[in-house]
C-alpha cells in the first residue's frame, strides 16, 4: 500500500483527468513495486457545480469492485464497475473515465473486495447484489450507521479474509 501511494503522489500533483492519472500511476507502479503485485483502484473527484446545484463526479476505476451510487430521486442504485485491469499489472494498459452528476439525496459507497468476497459456508460470495441492497435499505440512516450494518452483515455472512475498507458520501442540497 505504501508503494502504491508513492506512486498515487507522484503523479496526482498536477490534477490531470483521472484516465491519465491512472495511466501514470499504472506506469510508475512497477517500478515501485515487487513484479507479482498489482493495486486495484477506485477514483472519485467531485467538482460542485453551483450553477446546477449538484456535483460532477469523475469517475475511473481499474480492477476494483464496482462504485455504487444510491440515487435519492430513482430510489436505486448505479454500479460503476472496472473498466480496466488492476494497475501495475499490464504496463500499456488504457484506463477510462466517465462523469456523472449526483444531486441532493444520492450516496455513493466504494467498497474494497474484502466485503464483496466474504464467503458463506457454501463458497457463496457476499457480493455486490447485497452491498447495493443494504445501500437502498439504509439509504436514510446516518453514514456511520450504514457502514457499520454494511460490516456487520458481511460478518455474518462469513469470515473476513481480507482488509474491509468502505467509503461513503451523502450529498446533500446547496445554496
Amino acid at each position: 500500500m505504501g508503494m502504491f501511494k508513492t506512486a498515487a503522489r507522484t503523479c496526482i500533483a498536477e490534477r490531470p483527468p483521472l484516465a491519465t492519472l491512472m495511466e501514470r500511476i499504472n506506469q510508475v507502479l512497477p517500478q515501485v513495486k515487487e513484479p507479482e503485485m498489482y493495486a486495484t483502484c477506485a477514483v472519485v473527484r467531485i467538482t460542485h457545480r453551483v450553477d446546477r446545484a449538484v456535483c460532477e463526479l469523475d469517475l475511473a476505476n481499474a480492477g476494483h469492485p464496482p462504485i455504487l451510487r444510491f440515487s435519492g430521486i430513482d430510489r436505486k442504485v448505479f454500479p460503476f464497475p472496472s473498466n480496466a485491469p488492476p494497475l501495475g499489472l499490464m504496463p500499456e494498459s488504457e484506463f477510462f473515465s466517465h462523469t456523472i452528476e449526483a444531486g441532493a439525496g444520492d450516496l455513493l459507497l466504494i467498497a474494497t473486495d474484502g466485503v464483496t468476497e466474504v464467503c458463506d459456508a457454501a463458497g457463496q460470495e457476499f457480493g455486490i447484489d447485497r452491498l447495493e441492497a443494504l445501500l437502498i435499505e439504509r439509504n436514510y440512516k446516518p453514514l456511520e450507521v450504514i457502514a457499520a450494518e454494511i460490516l456487520e452483515a458481511a460478518d455474518r455472512w462469513g469470515k473476513q479474509i481480507d482488509d474491509q475498507t468502505l467509503l461513503l458520501v451523502r450529498f446533500s442540497s446547496w445554496s
